[in-house]
């Protein structure tokens, strides 16, 4: 079943009209071509003013569609083989986190914090901070509070437009300053966790641009993008060296909300 958010319903309800002067077409074998290039093409300049006007709780709906791609669908579709990294130093075998940041946060709950959750999120900022090695980390649907920023310390840290990065989703915002979550939009907005809103302000450093409609409308579409812009980004991190790498990726992050008054 095709999955329609409210914002999306003109389109569907286009889409239905090409759909029903097609079958009408072919069952009288009537030309009706210049009505369907006119529907198609209102279609089109719909598309383009919908998805090119999303706020920011729009933009968090497409990030959680069913059918966007995850880590591992880009990981077939963009690489021969992949080395899975994991381990066991806090409670057994803990599974592997693999590529891209789609996350809807820590876990908030007390077994989350008996089991080390807050230590081991700080010793990855720790360890990730002084890698000796290019790091290039992709925000590909939710990036949510420590779970996100955990694995997100990169030498460059991008956002595919569609995704989202806060400290708090928009439904516990909501909670949390109005005892609701029917504020969810107003949070989306005050959080001002989009890509253009992050770029801005800079907290990541680039927007890779989905198909229109988001990823989820054409994975190997997006692929070819991510793979072509991650090439891109490696190819001038090589050029660096360890020390510069690790000293930049610091300088970096600690400069982050640092303000000036002046």
């Amino acid at each position: 079943m095709k999955i329609t958010f409210d914002f999306e319903k003109p389109l569907a309800e286009l889409q239905q009209q090409i759909d029903k002067v097609s079958q009408i077409e072919d069952k009288n074998k009537l030309d009706m071509s210049a009505t369907l290039t006119e529907l198609q093409n209102k279609l089109e300049d719909a598309k383009k003013e919908i998805y090119g006007n999303l706020n920011g709780w729009q933009k968090v709906q497409i990030s959680r569609h069913p059918e966007r791609p995850y880590t591992l669908q880009y990981i077939e579709l963009m690489c021969d083989d992949f080395i899975e990294m994991h381990g066991d130093r806090t409670v057994g075998d803990d599974k592997a986190i693999v590529g891209g940041i789609d996350t809807p946060g820590a876990y908030p709950g007390l077994e989350a914090e008996e089991r080390g959750q807050g230590e081991a999120i700080a010793r990855n900022l720790l360890e990730m901070s002084v890698l000796k090695v290019p790091i290039v980390c992709v925000i590909i649907g939710e990036g949510a509070s420590g779970g996100a920023l955990g694995i997100g310390i990169g030498d460059r840290v991008l956002m595919l437009d569609n995704s989202w990065y806060s400290v708090i989703s928009p439904e516990n915002c909501s909670t949390i300053l109005w005892k609701t979550w029917e504020n969810k939009e107003r949070a989306a907005e005050v959080l001002k966790l989009t890509s253009t809103e992050m770029l801005k302000n800079k907290l990541i450093d680039g927007v890779v641009k989905e198909p229109l409609g988001g990823a989820h409308q054409d994975p190997v579409a997006m692929a070819n993008i991510l793979k072509k812009q991650l090439i891109k980004e490696l190819k001038n991190l090589k050029e660096k060296s360890a020390e510069q790498l690790v000293t930049e990726r610091i300088d970096k992050f600690c400069a982050m909300g640092v303000v000036i008054e002046g």
